[in-house]
């Protein structure tokens, strides 16, 4: 007899629809500093062959300005990335819609950011290091209207809301903190949780989305982002996904976690 309340991961061995990698700057990228990043684009077009100079409005200050975004991608046939980069404003972005393994996915996304700092230091030295986010999205699916949502998720994690577990149909829940590591450094923590009509409509799509995001007080040279080995983005990305997997831990019943390779003490490289 099928479980009409069972949930599955998205993927057969994994949960994880998207990844997304960012480094935000103090200041705003100049224009000359995007033109010289594009101009660049020889050096990892063969992973990601599509590129577009586009504009953006952000915020500075107390105005809103225009701003050129340089977006490199591989793209699927129907038009969707499965991985992209993009240049501009403050930030250089790095999303992976096609994940695997943490090892494998980081370092293409950390080879991407390496790239285009590397043109940036070069062409505006004055870039100063603000946050380094990562963003994780895992996403659990019933085949079935009839969904329990307590066979998916401990109620009393005190991260999700309880009126969720007594919601038929769509819900969000959304909650923020702020951990500390050291003196020169705040994390925050954003979870956002939903639920959505699955694809084929039969059944529900429930999503988690965490982001953190770690905040330096002191002033980093864009110039010394990459300058050891394992190098501070390294270090950051890498402590970041150790606390992502704890979050999952204390959200997901084990029976999850078990089918995603998240159980304590297991070998599976999204571990690593």
């Amino acid at each position: 007899m099928i479980d009409k309340s069972a949930f599955r991961p998205i993927n057969e061995d994994h949960a994880i629809q998207s990844v997304k990698f960012v480094l935000a700057f103090r200041n705003l990228i100049a224009p000359d500093a995007v033109q010289q990043v594009l101009e660049a684009h020889s050096a990892w077009s063969e992973t990601l062959p599509a590129f577009l100079l586009n504009e953006a409005t952000v915020e500075a200050g107390p105005k809103r300005i225009t701003v050129p975004v340089a977006t490199f991608a591989f793209l699927r046939p129907n038009g969707v990335a499965n991985w992209s980069m993009e240049v501009g404003g403050n930030q250089v972005t790095v999303e992976c819609l096609l994940y695997t393994r943490w090892k494998r996915v980081w370092d293409a996304a950390s080879g991407y950011l390496r790239m285009a700092c590397s043109r940036l230091a070069d062409a505006q030295s004055a870039l100063q290091l603000a946050s380094i986010e990562l963003t994780v999205r895992d996403v659990f699916i019933s085949a079935h209207q009839d969904y329990k949502l307590g066979n998916l998720f401990y109620e009393n994690s005190g991260y999700l809301s309880p009126t969720i577990f007594a919601t038929k149909g769509a819900w969000h829940s959304n909650v923020g903190w702020f951990e500390t590591s050291g003196d020169s450094m705040a994390t925050l923590n954003h979870l956002n949780a939903d639920a959505a009509p699955s694809s084929d409509q039969r059944g529900w799509a429930i999503g988690v989305t965490h982001l953190q995001q770690e905040r330096f007080a002191a002033s980093i040279s864009i110039a010394n982002l990459f300058d050891t080995i394992p190098s501070m983005i390294d270090v950051s990305m890498s402590r970041m996904h150790s606390q992502n997997k704890r979050l999952l831990l204390r959200l997901l019943k084990s029976e999850m976690t078990n089918k995603i390779g998240l159980a304590l003490g297991g070998s599976d490289e999204r571990l690593g």
